[in-house]
């Protein structure tokens, strides 16, 4: 059982189309340093980077039994640590989206042998990337299963049932309303 992070900062191309290449590669790698000690601090694994995107694993390589409560308390730590940053980069806001599932999926190295790439994949995973992908900016997303494990950890709002892409049936979305996140024993 594994819980998986996705996150990725909205409209990051389109504002730092102003920035020469060399600031916008520095605004980004200070970005990941942060958001990765984020991630480690709630003891999760960083799965990969893909552009400004960012995958983390909670329960994987090693196992948790609070992994969907230490990936969302990582989500809203890394949403306030992206607001105090943004105000350093340049004037405008940096916001990401992020998605949280948890579930069943095949972690390993995965590719051919001449390159390989520790990874989760399986429907929860994509599941998790479908909810960022969803995700407007500041937002956490998460399932209803991420929801029945941490309802009496955090607030939520329960946004209805909607379409993914590579589901047959409608899932249940709730947003993590941080901004008023009950007090946890962590």
């Amino acid at each position: 059982h594994i819980t998986i992070l996705f996150s990725d900062i909205r409209n990051f191309t389109a504002t730092c189309e102003n920035l020469d290449a060399e600031k916008v590669v520095s605004n980004l790698n200070e970005y990941f340093a942060h958001m990765v000690d984020v991630i480690f601090d709630h003891g999760g694994t960083v799965n990969k980077f893909v552009g400004d995107m960012i995958v983390a694993l909670f329960g994987a390589p090693t196992q948790m039994k609070d992994s969907e409560k230490r990936a969302i308390e990582t989500a809203i730590k890394m949403q306030q640590c992206l607001k105090t940053m943004s105000n350093l980069w340049i004037r405008g806001n940096f916001h990401t989206g992020i998605g949280i599932n948890s579930g069943e999926m095949v972690v390993g190295n995965i590719g051919s042998p001449r390159h390989m790439d520790y990874t989760a994949i399986g429907d929860e995973a994509n599941i998790a990337s479908r909810l960022q992908a969803l995700a407007k900016p500041g937002q956490i997303l998460v399932s209803k299963s991420i929801y029945e494990t941490t309802k009496d950890d955090f607030k939520f709002n329960s946004l209805g049932f909607t379409k993914v892409k590579g589901k047959e049936k409608d899932i249940e979305l709730f947003e993590v309303l941080y901004q008023t996140a009950k007090k946890t024993d962590r």
